[in-house]
């Protein structure tokens, strides 16, 4: 939580009633396609994350009423136990599938940053072929998210029962 100076420093100068209006997105690392070395998230070190990221949202929860987050990118549900899961997922935003959100490239429509390795880009030359773009789009990453991110994943019921994803599309380029 190196922004936590940064974010608490944000809301502290935004008059109070202007802070319901500004939501808080925040995100982990994903693993990137081509670089190993960079860390990312995974549901082993998230538990170790947790009582450090509980901690900032109940700090922000306090200091800040009214004002709401939300993950940007999906987290595993399996790092956290059932009850917490539940009490942090109202009052941190947490969220265990992606919102489906594309990106509009200077070559094309695909996935967001993360995902773009997943679909090549296509160029839009139309309101309909952007509509059908989107359209395959939403069926293929629905697909893609089936597939296990982590070995763990395998014999998840929250994976097998569709309610996590298994982090960001991302862990599936």
């Amino acid at each position: 939580m190196k922004e936590k100076d940064l974010i608490f420093n944000f809301y502290d100068r935004l008059e109070p009633r202007f802070r319901p209006q500004v939501l808080l997105k925040y995100s982990f690392n994903v693993k990137v396609k081509g670089n190993s070395l960079l860390p990312h998230l995974t549901p082993k070190n998230l538990k170790q994350r947790i009582p450090a990221l509980l901690q900032f949202i109940d700090e922000f929860c306090s200091r800040y009423p009214g004002a709401s987050m939300s993950t940007e990118r999906p987290i595993f549900p399996c790092a956290f136990s059932v009850k917490v899961w539940n009490e942090y997922a109202e009052r941190g935003g947490f969220r265990s599938r992606c919102q489906q959100e594309f990106t509009v490239y200077q070559d094309g429509i695909a996935f967001c940053p993360p995902s773009r390795d997943i679909e090549e880009r296509t160029p839009i030359t139309s309101a309909d072929g952007l509509r059908k773009r989107i359209a395959l789009l939403r069926e293929r990453f629905s697909v893609v998210c089936r597939r296990p991110s982590f070995t763990k994943c395998r014999s998840c019921g929250n994976r097998t029962d569709d309610s996590c994803q298994g982090g960001c599309g991302g862990y599936k380029a």
